[in-house]
């Protein structure tokens, strides 16, 4: 066994114990599977085959949106591909002083739909109101879209899975066809919004239907008695 990606297991199952998921996760993250990505992402290093985001930065999206108060899931597909952009959070761009076009799209989304003006590219705040923003493969090599799409694959299931069994009334949104497949993941009890992803619309420069998630995602909380998303 490799120390250093043992060592790298350690300090991301650290990451989940601080923001509450680690007891809902460990059976997967505490595993030889889990092992596995760590010491892939450590040869692909060594080989020169960088991968974004950072080993470090991985779980970020659990590390910002607390267990205990996710209220929503969005799930989109690959981190942005080029080096430094991505931070670990499903589109968002906190390197950058600019959203990406995938971005661009969903801050258009919310101010047609809800009149909201998208501000900062780093989306820690909606994070930090409970949504998990999830990507179906937590890295991908620099520019080389879906080449660690399978080895997150049993990750990405097992997160649904957990969080479809645990919780309950987590509206999911599933932006994307990647991400539609992983549907099945979440029980029906569970109210599930299908989307178009954002980069569809930026490679054939149209307009990005988001189906009116933002609103649904509201409406659905606000029904359950819970704090609405300030988008």
């Amino acid at each position: 066994m490799n120390l250093k990606s043992k060592i790298a297991q350690e300090k991301l199952n650290y990451k989940l114990k601080e923001s509450g998921w680690y007891d809902s996760l460990q059976e997967f993250t505490e595993s030889e599977s889990f092992y596995q990505i760590v010491e892939f992402l450590f040869k692909e290093s060594v080989a020169g085959r960088e991968f974004t985001p950072t080993l470090k930065n991985i779980f970020t999206a659990f590390e910002e949106c607390h267990y205990d108060k996710l209220k929503t899931v969005i799930v989109g597909q690959d981190p942005y591909p080029q080096k430094g952009v991505a931070d670990g959070i499903a589109f968002s761009c906190s390197r950058k002083l600019k959203p990406e076009k995938s971005l661009q799209y969903i801050f258009r989304s919310l101010e047609e739909t809800c009149d909201i003006v998208g501000g900062s590219p780093s989306l820690k705040r909606w994070s930090n109101q409970g949504v998990l923003m999830l990507n179906t493969a937590l890295t991908t090599q620099v520019q080389n879209i879906g080449a660690h799409k399978l080895i997150w694959e049993d990750f990405t299931k097992h997160v649904l899975t957990v969080i479809s069994q645990k919780k309950i009334g987590i509206p999911t949104v599933f932006m994307g066809n990647v991400a539609k497949t992983f549907a099945n993941n979440v029980s029906d009890k569970h109210l599930k919004i299908f989307t178009p992803h954002p980069a569809s619309a930026a490679y054939k420069g149209g307009k990005w239907d988001c189906n009116n998630c933002w609103n649904k995602i509201n409406e659905n909380l606000m029904a359950q008695n819970k704090m609405f998303i300030n988008w």
